[in-house]
């Protein structure tokens, strides 16, 4: 939270992660895939295995399924464990 809270007093636009072309928009759901293929894992690793990850370690933490799910944007019956 303190990261958001800092990130939040860098700039005024809507989002914490704004689109580098137009600020009033949300970044593109392709940044973080062409980020990783510039890195290297093209064919290795997406974003949405982040997501994955990121469950199975929240999951192995102790953390609220339910939370965990909606975070994910995942619905009661669509949930990724």
């Amino acid at each position: 939270i303190a990261v958001l809270k800092e990130l939040q007093g860098l700039h005024t636009q809507d989002f914490i992660l704004p689109n580098n072309a137009n600020p009033l928009k949300h970044m593109s759901e392709n940044t973080i895939l062409f980020a990783l293929y510039r890195m290297g894992y093209h064919s290795k690793a997406t974003g949405h295995g982040f997501r994955a990850t990121a469950s199975t370690i929240l999951n192995e933490k102790g953390f609220r399924s339910d939370v965990i799910e909606r975070q994910l944007a995942h619905g009661e019956r669509n949930q990724v464990r």
